[in-house]
């Protein structure tokens, strides 16, 4: 997912159970409600992992990363998967489930925290930033933004009915120039039917292929520091 060998820090964060696995990092001095990103792993990753795209975040922001709910390979140390085929393939029958869980796991951790309901941004890497774009077109009233990098926009056109419902909404979306044609595409494409229909959109392209750099994951916390 990284150009860098170094595995991301999870220093300050805590594996817990319950609805679904998920990886948190709790907020610190909290005087009133917070923030909540919710960022979700790619294919075949783990929730450990996309918190690589989080070191610049505030700690003031609750970052929570859940486990995806299907098994996608063997590999000892965690290998998942949201959609069970690939994203530019998924109906609305696929994202029921893991969309279904994660609203779940909301409002538990809203029984626990201060959260503002009008500061929960979803954000993720490749199926996991595909799984944000859906959930902002079906549940526009719950997602105040999106953070999409290196994501295949879903093409599938019962959602892209739901365009109208990010008018006003921001997002920032990243994509490296190096990666797979058709993903890129995508991106720009996800642009252009986003600001067509008035949503407030970011756009940045890396010279990087299939996975997130510095430069990257420094605007991605920029963006989200400039939305709260």
């Amino acid at each position: 997912m990284s150009e860098e060998q170094n595995g991301p820090d999870l220093s300050g964060t805590e594996l817990r159970a319950g609805i679904m696995p998920y990886r948190i990092r709790p907020v610190e001095n909290v005087t009133g409600p917070c923030p909540l990103l919710f960022m979700f792993h790619g294919r075949g990753a783990n929730e450990g992992d996309i918190f690589e795209l989080v070191p610049y975040v505030s700690r003031e922001v609750l970052v929570v990363a859940p486990r995806a709910p299907e098994l996608y390979s063997a590999d000892p140390r965690g290998s998942f998967q949201w959609l069970t085929r690939p994203a530019p393939e998924a109906t609305l029958a696929d994202v029921e489930k893991p969309l279904t869980l994660i609203l779940q796991l909301l409002e538990k951790l809203a029984d626990e925290y201060p959260i503002d309901r009008k500061r929960i941004f979803f954000g993720g890497f490749s199926q996991g930033a595909a799984l944000s774009h859906v959930a902002a077109l079906l549940y526009p009233e719950v997602v105040a933004g999106v953070m999409a990098h290196s994501s295949y926009w879903p093409p599938n056109p019962a959602f892209r009915t739901n365009l109208p419902n990010t008018k006003g909404k921001p997002y920032f979306i990243a994509h490296g120039t190096q990666d797979d044609p058709g993903s890129l595409e995508r991106a720009r494409e996800a642009r252009g039917l986003l600001e067509a229909v008035g949503a407030e959109v970011t756009y940045k392209e890396y010279p990087i292929g299939h996975a997130t750099s510095p430069a990257s994951r420094h605007d991605l916390a920029d963006w989200l520091q400039a939305h709260l």
